[in-house]
């Protein structure tokens, strides 16, 4: 995705928040974030997908620890 003019890499789906396909000279594909408020959207997904992955992670230690 592009954001705030530089590309990044996120796990948020691109049809999720309002953004704008580009297709650059070397025939890669990215997702231009259209807007502000989009781009607080979408640092929000990504913050919350993260955590989701976090919470997951500990769950699998706990699991393990316990049956050990």
């Amino acid at each position: 995705m592009l954001l705030q003019g530089q590309k990044v890499q996120m796990e948020v789906h691109p049809d999720e928040i309002n953004t704008v396909a580009v297709s650059l000279e070397d025939g890669i594909t990215i997702y231009a974030v259209a807007g502000e408020a989009e781009e607080k959207k979408l640092i929000t997904l990504q913050r919350s997908i993260e955590e989701d992955k976090q919470i997951i992670s500990l769950m699998q230690v706990r699991d393990e620890s316990a049956a050990a």
